[in-house]
């Protein structure tokens, strides 16, 4: 059964959340690539590869609404929320 309930928070603590959010993103998309040097014009540049297929599953999760989403991906979205977002309520709550 789900659990119902008014979350009232301030500003800031939702932009503190979409933040820990973020950071939680950028970590695991960094996960999924590699940096490599490329020198142009004498110049130093690092670019970041990432494969086919994931760009591929990015492409389609952009295009894809939340509610056309497998059953997998809508749980991955689930757990961020429940480890941000709860949590940030609960400690709010004691």
């Amino acid at each position: 059964m789900q659990e119902k309930f008014k979350i009232e928070m301030t500003l800031e603590e939702l932009a503190d959340i979409q933040y820990q959010i973020w950071c939680f993103w950028m970590k695991y998309i960094l996960s999924c690539g590699t940096f490599r040097e490329i020198t142009i014009n004498d110049r130093i540049y690092e670019n970041f590869v990432v494969s086919s297929e994931i760009i591929e599953l990015w492409r389609h999760q952009l295009n894809t609404s939340y509610k056309e989403l497998s059953e997998e991906e809508k749980e991955l979205d689930r757990t961020v929320v429940r480890k941000f977002l709860l949590k940030n309520y609960n400690e709010s709550k004691s």
